[in-house]
């Protein structure tokens, strides 16, 4: 757990935000692969500290998306408060599909949930500013959203 917030930490204390999230992912995703690559092994905070890196994005898009960081930040908090009870990704989840909570607003499990989305959001809405210099925010944001609704970003489409 100490090796994703500290690579996160000196990522972007170093070199800014971009290598932040690239060191936190990396350390995430070895933690995953010493739990035989199945996922459960995802430390719940672990995944808060690589998001803390990502959500370090929004200081460069302007203050159209201060919303995005904000919904970011409150899940991240959620889960943060809880890492000590459910030390595991798949443990959170579990303890909300126990009580009956995944789908009630605020659990965990959904706070984990929408937090994939805004990555999964902001991933698409890079990827759409890469591929065309001249993209707009206001056009590329409700593609992104049509995108996670239609469930085309799970089959890989945008």
């Amino acid at each position: 757990m100490a090796e994703v917030a500290a690579a996160a930490s000196s990522g972007r204390a170093s070199q800014g935000f971009l290598p932040g999230i690239a060191a936190g992912a990396a350390a995430l995703l070895a933690e995953g692969d010493r739990g035989g690559g199945s996922g459960v092994a995802l430390r719940t905070a672990d995944l808060a500290s690589c998001v803390d890196a990502i959500a370090e994005i929004f200081d460069h898009m302007g203050p159209v998306l201060h919303f995005a960081r904000a919904d970011m930040t409150s899940k991240v908090e959620s889960l943060r408060s809880v890492a000590p009870q459910r030390p595991t990704l798949a443990e959170v989840v579990e303890s909300d599909k126990a009580a009956g909570t995944l789908t009630t607003r605020g659990s965990p499990a959904r706070n984990l949930h929408r937090l994939t989305a805004v990555i999964t959001f902001m991933r698409v809405l890079l990827e759409q500013m890469l591929a065309d210099r001249n993209a707009q925010l206001k056009v590329g944001c409700p593609r992104c959203r049509a995108g996670i609704q239609s469930g085309a970003l799970a089959a890989g489409g945008a």
